[in-house]
C-alpha cells in the first residue's frame, strides 16, 4: 500500500524520525559472524543475516537473499525464520503476496506455539484468507496467542467474536426482530410525535437555510468532494474515505479506521479534520487534521534490533496545513514541515 496516500501517516513517522537516532550501528560487527556461523548452520545466524538483507543493515537490501536465509533457518524448524517468511507472503513486502504460502508458514510456526504466528493465523481463519473461513479455528489460535501473553490477540478476539455473532445473526429470522420494535412505536409513540413533528421540522428547515446563507462560497467548492492525494482518496478534505458535515463556516471530516502495513508494522489509525479559517478574497483556508495511532503491531516484535523509528507510538498527532485554491480543482497546501502538497479532483 502506498504510504504516500497517507499524509498524516508520514508525517507521524517524520516526527518519530527527528528523534530518535538511527539504529544502524546497533549491528556493528556482528554481520561478518553472522556470515560465518549461517554457512556452518547455525539457524540463529541464518535468521539474523535474513533480516540484515530485507532491511539493508550493514549490506544492501537483497530480498532474494533474505528468503534465501529465513528458508534454510526454517528447514531446521526455526520458528521466527518460518513466521517471518509467512509475514512476507501475507504483507506483499519484498515478494508477490501469496495467502495461501503465508497461511503454511504460519502454520508452521504457531505449532511451535510462537505466539505471532498464532495470532496471524488466527486472523487469516477469521478472514478466509489462504484457506476457508473457519471462525472456530480463528478463536482457537488468536486464544492461545493470547495465553502467550501476545496482547494484540486480545483486539482481534473480540473482532472475531463480533463477526460469528453478525453471521449468527444473519442465518436466524429476522421477523421477530422487526415486528417488536415496530409495534411499540406506532402504539405508543405515534400520538405525541405527530404532535411535536411540524414544530421541529420548521425549526431545522430554518435553521439549514441561514446556516447555508452564511456558509462562504469556498465551503461548497470544498463540499463538491472527490478531492484526491497521489491518484487516492484523501483522508482530509471531503472525499470517498471521509464522512463530512458543515458546522457554521467550517467542515469537520474524519475516517473510519483504516489500516495499513508498512515494512515494519501494521498500523490502525483514524484521522479528524477541521477545515476552517476561510478567506474568500485569497481563496486561502487551513486545515487542522488529527492522527488517532489507534494500534501498532510490528512485523516482528522479538527482534530487538528493529529501527525504532519506523515503528510509530499509538496516540494523537496533530497537523496544521496552509492551503490556497489555485483553481477550482486543484489545491496547493504546506503542512507543519513546509512541504508542498497538492490536492487534485477529476
Amino acid at each position: 500500500m502506498n504510504k504516500k496516500h497517507y499524509i498524516t501517516f508520514i508525517t507521524m513517522l517524520s516526527i518519530a524520525s527527528s528523534s530518535i537516532p538511527a539504529a544502524d550501528t546497533l549491528y556493528d560487527n556482528r554481520f561478518k559472524q553472522w556470515q560465518s556461523k549461517a554457512q556452518e548452520g547455525d539457524s540463529f545466524s541464518q535468521y539474523s543475516l535474513g533480516n540484515a538483507y530485507l532491511r539493508g543493515n550493514e549490506v544492501s537490501i537483497d530480498k532474494t537473499k533474505a528468503i534465501h536465509w529465513f528458508k534454510q533457518a526454517a528447514k531446521q524448524g526455526h520458528a521466527k525464520s518460518e513466521y517471518k517468511l509467512g509475514y512476507l507472503y501475507y504483507s506483499g513486502k519484498n515478494v508477490r503476496k501469496n495467502y495461501q504460502t503465508a497461511f503454511n508458514w504460519f502454520e508452521r510456526a504457531a505449532k511451535r506455539d510462537y505466539s505471532p504466528a498464532q495470532f496471524y493465523l488466527g486472523k487469516m481463519y477469521a478472514s478466509g484468507q489462504g484457506t476457508s473461513t473457519n471462525y472456530s479455528n480463528a478463536l482457537e489460535w488468536l486464544n492461545k496467542a493470547l495465553k502467550n501473553d501476545y496482547s494484540p490477540a486480545e483486539r482481534e478476539i473480540a473482532r472475531t467474536k463480533k463477526k460469528l455473532n453478525e453471521e449468527k445473526l444473519a442465518a436466524g429470522s429476522p421477523e421477530p426482530v422487526v415486528e417488536k420494535p415496530a409495534r411499540k412505536i406506532v402504539v405508543a409513540k405515534a400520538s405525541p410525535v405527530i404532535k411535536k413533528a411540524p414544530k421541529k421540522i420548521k425549526k431545522s428547515k430554518k435553521s439549514r437555510r441561514s446556516q447555508k446563507q452564511s456558509l462562504p462560497a469556498l465551503v461548497d467548492l470544498l463540499n463538491q468532494g472527490n478531492w484526491i492525494l497521489d491518484d487516492k482518496p484523501t483522508e482530509v478534505l471531503p472525499s470517498s474515505m471521509t464522512q463530512c458535515s458543515n458546522n457554521n463556516d467550517q467542515i469537520h471530516c474524519k475516517t473510519e479506521e483504516i489500516h495499513i502495513t508498512t515494512d515494519y508494522a501494521d498500523v490502525n489509525y483514524m484521522v479528524e479534520s477541521v477545515v476552517g479559517r476561510f478567506d474568500e478574497k485569497k481563496r486561502s483556508f487551513t486545515v487542522k487534521n488529527k492522527t488517532n495511532t489507534l494500534f501498532v503491531m510490528p512485523s516482528d516484535p522479538d527482534d530487538p534490533d528493529v529501527d525504532p523509528d519506523n515503528i510509530p507510538a499509538t496516540g494523537i498527532v496533530t497537523q496544521v496545513m496552509k492551503c490556497k485554491f489555485e483553481n477550482s480543482d486543484k489545491i496547493r497546501c504546506y503542512n507543519d514541515d513546509f512541504q508542498k502538497i497538492y490536492f487534485t479532483r477529476n
